[in-house]
């Protein structure tokens, strides 16, 4: 099996009550003569309805349903069952996310680009004859990969094979589930962690028994138990949510997919308009294969390719000496959104930070309120006028004054522009704007993301505000334009591939607008207006940026030349953690050799969360380093250091993703 089915010990079968005419009275006919056998008009309704029911096609209904048509009481039932003249049964119910969802649309008929049929019959080339290859899909936003990928995963039902579908977020799954249950009727399971409990445990013994052949989720899809596997697709390839961090197993969804397909013989398909450098890098050296979709799919009433958006960088340095400028919307974004409301076209807005406002400080002895358990500033949510950790969920209320100045007189003043503020100005500046706001404390709920995008997709929204939820995947072709609030805030990250992340980002929430028959523009808020990041992004070029990262990366031997390992070393006290970090660092750097680089120990970027105090040591193997050397490295000294105290652990992270 490729995973152990989810929810626990304690998730079993879900049945419901049945009722069913006994064996002699199995016939309408024979139900309705029997009710010269009872008295009650009840009773005499409820054999009615079980005729009803069995003409047509159901010999044993639910009992509560049977009671409801008959308008019976459940003493009324029992009574029949006491006569012998009903039966009751139990019958297994598959309990499925898609149970009160309406059927999916006919789906549209595409005809495919020169480009798309050529990645087509590369990837249905391997898929016929059974043979595992990884093909890495670079395809600009709107080029049309999601159609090449469901014509290859026909032709692998066809070739009476399984196929696996990835996408990075929760967000984006009733999107793409839409898009292939309409494509593939009866065949579509879905997998992620908002749905219950018992909804993942019978999606998992359905897939199992094969009775679906396509399986559509996140990271943890990746190891859904389908059987006779044939091709395995990863959407948006480059995403980091792919990264499992915690708890363990700390593995990578492509990676995992990858070496799947390869244990299983089928194809796989890693797509993105920005691939991974690790990716890019896999390909150039023909680990890969690369197909590429360079144009938008046609749009037009003239048959032409859809063309990319215009994009234009707003240095905020000036922009905030401009008259008419808000808290987070210079001019020329507010121009642009009222020329979108007054023509009834759509408008996504990024701003990467939830809450109102991520910092609150006094505005005379510069304190701010802290998480008492971890090392960072709480977040003011206006919402209900409390504060929060994003890390570890506490909260308390917002106080009147400042609590540390002597008279208690300081002004707490609100820092820092989160979707809830830039929401609050949406909502001052254009009062009637319908706006949907997607971002964690929106989505919380089960089948939340479904209904703010069922908002937006049908009209009932002009403004979609979100958090990076937003900037992945989604296709409306009534959004012609896209605004980033502070398209320089991953910049800030201490982390090699910040740049890497924060150019991806802006090129995928880019693609977001102009995907139909009308031209998009895409105005980006920034400090840094001259950063290589957000000029290859303005310009559409991925080629420019990777090849300059690339360059840099090689010089410094990190990834994809060398290799990063991240180990981590937390507990409740400061010291002895610090102990604890200090020693294994000590043991790895005698053992470690001239091929491999020893940093730290360090306190972590957020160095203490949910009251452990963390510290960071990073090995960077440099290229040439046998993977299996750094690997009986680390099981040498892991051995040698033995257990960590009650209390504090120590993890290891291989091929880190994120090293906050």
């Amino acid at each position: 099996d490729a995973a152990l089915p989810p929810g626990g010990a304690d998730v079993s079968p879900k049945h419901e009550r049945c009722l069913r005419l006994a064996e002699e009275h199995r016939t309408p006919e024979a139900a309705r003569a029997l009710k010269d056998d009872v008295r009650g008009p009840k009773q005499k309704a409820a054999l009615d309805a079980l005729a009803d029911f069995l003409e047509n096609g159901q010999e044993a209904p639910v009992r509560a349903e049977v009671g409801r048509r008959a308008e019976a009481s459940s003493s009324t039932l029992r009574s029949l069952v006491e006569k012998g003249l009903v039966e009751e049964c139990e019958r297994e119910v598959r309990r499925t996310p898609f149970a009160d969802a309406k059927p999916p649309p006919d789906p549209p008929d595409h005809t495919l680009t020169p480009d798309q049929q050529h990645a087509l019959d590369a990837v249905q080339e391997a898929v016929r004859a059974g043979r595992y290859q990884t093909f890495l899909l670079h395809g600009v936003t709107g080029s049309g990969k999601t159609e090449v990928y469901i014509a290859a995963l026909k032709e692998t039902l066809h070739q009476g094979k399984s196929g696996i579908v990835l996408v990075p977020e929760i967000a984006l799954t009733p999107q793409t589930v839409r898009r292939f249950r309409a494509h593939f009727p009866g065949e579509v399971a879905v997998l992620h962690s908002q749905m219950s409990r018992g909804e993942r445990f019978d999606t998992w013994r359905s897939l199992r028994e094969g009775r679906y052949n396509v399986a559509v989720g996140p990271r943890s899809a990746v190891l859904a138990p389908l059987t006779d596997l044939g091709l395995i697709v990863v959407d948006e390839e480059h995403e980091t949510s792919y990264k499992q961090h915690d708890p363990a197993p700390r593995y990578h969804a492509r990676d995992v997919a990858v070496m799947r397909a390869s244990m299983a013989g089928a194809a796989c398909v890693l797509g993105s308009a920005t691939p991974s450098l690790e990716s890019k890098h896999n390909a150039d050296t023909g680990k890969y294969r690369l197909l590429e979709l360079p144009e938008r799919v046609p749009a037009r009433e003239n048959g032409r390719p859809a063309e990319l958006p215009e994009v234009r960088i707003l240095d905020l340095t000036r922009e905030r000496k401009k008259p008419g400028f808000t808290g987070a919307l210079s001019v020329p974004l507010q121009e642009a959104l009222q020329q979108r409301l007054q023509r009834d076209e759509q408008t996504i807005l990024l701003q990467n930070r939830r809450g109102f406002a991520p910092v609150v400080e006094c505005t005379d002895c510069g304190f701010a309120p802290h998480c008492p358990n971890c090392a960072v500033t709480l977040t003011y949510h206006r919402s209900n006028r409390r504060l929060r950790c994003h890390y570890c969920g506490h909260t308390q209320p917002l106080p009147e004054r400042c609590p540390s100045c002597v008279d208690g007189a300081g002004h707490l003043a609100q820092l820092g522009t989160g979707t809830q503020r830039v929401e609050n100005e949406l909502a001052e500046a254009f009062p009637d704007a319908r706006i949907a706001r997607m971002d964690r404390d929106t989505t919380s709920r089960k089948d939340a993301h479904a209904r703010i995008l069922r908002r937006f997709r049908t009209g009932e929204a002009d403004i979609l505000l979100g958090t990076q939820m937003i900037a992945k995947g989604l296709d409306f072709g009534d959004v012609t334009l896209v605004g980033v609030i502070s398209a320089d805030t991953g910049l800030l990250f201490p982390d090699f591939r910040a740049e890497e992340h924060t150019f991806q980002l802006l090129m995928q929430v880019a693609g977001r607008a102009g995907r139909a028959d009308r031209a998009g523009e895409v105005l980006l808020q920034t400090r840094n207006p001259d950063h290589p990041a957000l000029t290859c992004a303005a310009r559409h070029d991925y080629e420019g940026f990777a090849q300059q990262t690339l360059d840099e990366r090689r010089a410094l031997g990190y990834p994809p030349f060398g290799r990063v390992v991240a180990l981590e070393f937390r507990g409740p006290e400061r010291t002895r953690a610090l102990e604890l970090a200090e020693a294994w660092t000590a043991a790895l750097r005698r053992r470690a050799g001239d091929a491999l680089d020893v940093m730290g120990p360090e306190p972590a970027a957020v160095s203490r969360i949910k009251g452990q105090h963390r510290f960071r040591t990073l090995l960077k193997a440099l290229p040439g380093r046998s993977p299996r050397a750094t690997q009986r490295l680390l099981r040498a000294v892991s051995d040698a250091q033995g257990r960590p105290p009650s209390g504090y652990h120590a993890t290891i992270d291989v091929d880190a993703v994120g090293l906050l």
